[in-house]
C-alpha cells in the first residue's frame, strides 16, 4: 500500500516509503490548513486516500473520495510522524473531544438535558466506530447472484469474518457498558486449598459475552450450550485464530433463524445476528434515556469517564 502524497522533500519521501510506521498528523504551527482538512488528517486511521484503489475509495461514505486535496499535497513538510507516547486529545466521537466530555460529565447530576447530550455522544461514537463500518461491509459484499455494476473492476469482498469480528467487539463494548467485569474473590484468613477456600479467579469476559447473547433480541437462539459454543467457536475463534470452530457463517441462512444445528456444529445467519445486535443497542439507548435506571446510568458514566482517563 502506498501513499498518494507527492513532495520533493526528503521527509515526505520517508513517509511514502514507510506507510505502516506512521500516522499523518497536521503540524498546525507550520501549515495553514482549513480546520476540516486538518481534522480529516488527524483522524485518518487509515486515511481514505491511502491505497485508494478499491471500492471503499469510490464509496459515497469516503469523505475525500479517494483523492488528496490540493491543499494537503502542497504542504508535504507539514506531515509529521506521530511519535508513540505523544499526548493526544482524542475524540470520543467526531468533533467531540475528551475534554468536552469531562465538562459534560460534571453536569449530569439531575440534568436531563446534559444526559440527552451524553447519550447522543455515545450513540454517535458507536455508530461511527462500529455500525457504519459493518454497514459498509454488508454493502461491499460480493454477491454472485446480483453483482453491482459499480464494482465490476473491484476485487471480490467476502466480509463474513470481518462483520462477525466487529459484531463481537460491539457486543463486548455494549455489555461492558451494562455491567462491570467480574472481580476475583478474595476470602479472608489463611488459604487452605484444596481442603478450604482459595482465591477464585474471575470468570473472564466470556461469561459477559454469553450473558449478552441471552438478551431478548436474540429470541432464545443461544439458549443452552449454543451460547457457549458461539463464544468459543465464533468470538474466540475469529479474534484469536482468524477461524471458526464448528461454526459456519452464512449471509441469509439458516432462513428465518439466527443459528441452527448443522451436522456436528452450527450455522449462523449473520444478517439476522447483526439485526439482533442493533435491536439490543436501541434497547440500551432507550433504557439510558429513562432516569429511573440510575444504576445503568451510573455504570455508563463510569465507563465514559474511564475512556477519557485512558492515555
Amino acid at each position: 500500500m502506498h501513499c498518494r502524497i507527492s513532495s520533493s522533500s526528503a521527509h515526505a519521501r520517508r513517509l511514502h516509503r514507510r506507510p505502516n510506521c506512521c500516522r499523518f498528523v497536521p503540524a498546525r504551527t507550520q501549515v495553514g490548513l482549513r480546520p476540516e482538512i486538518s481534522r480529516q488528517l488527524a483522524l485518518s486511521r487509515p486515511s481514505p486516500w491511502i491505497g485508494s484503489t478499491g471500492p471503499t475509495a469510490r464509496s459515497p461514505q469516503c469523505r475525500l473520495h479517494g483523492q488528496v486535496p490540493t491543499e494537503i499535497r502542497s504542504h508535504g513538510l507539514g506531515l509529521l510522524y506521530h511519535r508513540p507516547g505523544a499526548h493526544m486529545n482524542a475524540d470520543l466521537c467526531f468533533g467531540f473531544s475528551k475534554t468536552k466530555w469531562e465538562d459534560l460529565s460534571q453536569q449530569l447530576d439531575g440534568n436531563e438535558s446534559a444526559w440527552g447530550e451524553a447519550i447522543g455522544v455515545f450513540e454517535r461514537r458507536m455508530r461511527e466506530r462500529f455500525f457504519s463500518s459493518i454497514d459498509a461491509l454488508f454493502a461491499a459484499d460480493t454477491r454472485p447472484d446480483s453483482p453491482s455494476p459499480d464494482l465490476t473492476n473491484a476485487p471480490d469482498c467476502i466480509p463474513g469474518f470481518s462483520i462477525m469480528a466487529l459484531c463481537c467487539l460491539l457486543i463486548e463494548t455494549l455489555q461492558g457498558f451494562r455491567e462491570a467485569p467480574p472481580s476475583a474473590a478474595n476470602p479472608a484468613g489463611p488459604r487452605t486449598f484444596p481442603s478450604g477456600s482459595c482465591i477464585k479467579p474471575p470468570s473472564g469476559t466470556n461469561q459477559q459475552f454469553i450473558k449478552f447473547l441471552l438478551r431478548p433480541a436474540f429470541g432464545g437462539a443461544f439458549n443452552g450450550k449454543v451460547a457457549k459454543s458461539f463464544a468459543s467457536g465464533i468470538r474466540n475463534g475469529i479474534l484469536h485464530e482468524a477461524e471458526t470452530r464448528k461454526w459456519v457463517i452464512w449471509r441469509e441462512e439458516p432462513a428465518g433463524e439466527i443459528a441452527a444445528q448443522e451436522d456436528d456444529g452450527y450455522a449462523l445467519n449473520r444478517s439476522l445476528f447483526y439485526a439482533a445486535v442493533k435491536k439490543e443497542f436501541e434497547s440500551y439507548l432507550r433504557e439510558l434515556r429513562d432516569p429511573v435506571n440510575k444504576e445503568l446510568r451510573q455504570r455508563f458514566k463510569e465507563k465514559m469517564d474511564d475512556l477519557c482517563g485512558e492515555a
